[in-house]
């Protein structure tokens, strides 16, 4: 069992698919030089981006003045019943509020977008890698990261694990469906009871994952649910000691499957082109 979850492994790690899947976006040391340029440039403009938002603060400001100036209903005061009145002044008040609210809306968004479109100059400018998630990265969080993809590769199970969980998260790492349930098999056949259990929720659609493109929506939808392989991983799961497999499974009251997908299999389908 174990040299066919090493030959899946190095199949794996030879595929154009797991160099894209365990490429990160930026390395720790990069990430510090760029979290240490990013609180330096923002202290020295702070008010950097907000001659656009102020243009479209003022002009907001204009729009909501005319509509008050043409649709004004203090006109219709008299001429019409009251109870239509004080309903055309209550919607007058009501747009009113909703325009302005927008326009602080639209002025918030021009700011931030300005801004982050200064910096990324900066950062060109300065040879830096700009990252647009960049404060809310922890560098602890990437370097243990960073660590685990490395340790995987050698075939170390608690990281095999973590990276799985990592590309299902998409918090440091760009989400990918396929390759995390290859690894999480490969970490079951190393005897990771609880990367069993992500597999045959796999193979359930119960893998609650963070999905960042369409692309990897239809990696999801891809694995189709497979009863035998959901039993079959539950049962690999329930070998290994996982507590919640033994209950799915004595409530389906199923004795044995020998049917499904191997670890092989997985990643085989893991690294197919589409």
């Amino acid at each position: 069992m174990e040299s066919e979850s090493m030959n899946a492994l190095r199949m794996l790690l030879k595929s154009d698919s797991y160099q894209r899947a365990s490429s990160l976006p930026i390395s720790s040391e990069e990430l510090l030089r760029s979290q240490q340029a990013e609180k330096t440039w923002s202290k020295q403009n702070r008010l950097a981006g907000l001659r656009k938002s102020l243009y479209i603060l003022l002009l907001g400001i204009l729009v909501i003045n005319l509509i008050n100036i043409v649709f004004a209903p203090k006109e219709l005061y008299g001429s019409v019943p009251n109870y239509l009145y004080y309903t055309l002044v209550a919607i007058s008040y009501l747009l009113n509020l909703a325009l302005c609210w927008y326009v602080l809306l639209k002025s918030f968004k021009t700011f931030q977008k300005s801004r982050l479109s200064l910096l990324e100059q900066y950062f060109k400018k300065n040879n830096l890698v700009f990252y647009e998630k960049i404060k809310l990265i922890n560098v602890d969080a990437l370097v243990n990261l960073e660590k685990h993809i490395e340790a995987s590769e050698k075939a170390d199970v608690d990281s095999l694990f973590e990276f799985s969980r990592a590309l299902l998260e998409g918090n440091y790492i760009k989400t990918n469906y396929k390759i995390a349930i290859a690894l999480a098999s490969i970490a079951a056949d190393l005897g990771h009871s609880r990367s069993a259990y992500i597999v045959a929720q796999a193979f359930n659609g119960d893998l609650d994952v963070n999905f960042e493109s369409k692309e990897e929506y239809y990696n999801y939808l891809s694995f189709k649910k497979d009863k035998d392989s959901y039993i079959f991983w539950l049962e690999k799961a329930k070998e290994l000691g996982s507590y919640k497999a033994k209950i799915e499974l004595d409530k389906m009251n199923i004795l044995s499957q020998s049917g499904g997908l191997s670890t092989t299999d997985i990643v085989k389908f893991a690294i197919e082109k589409n």
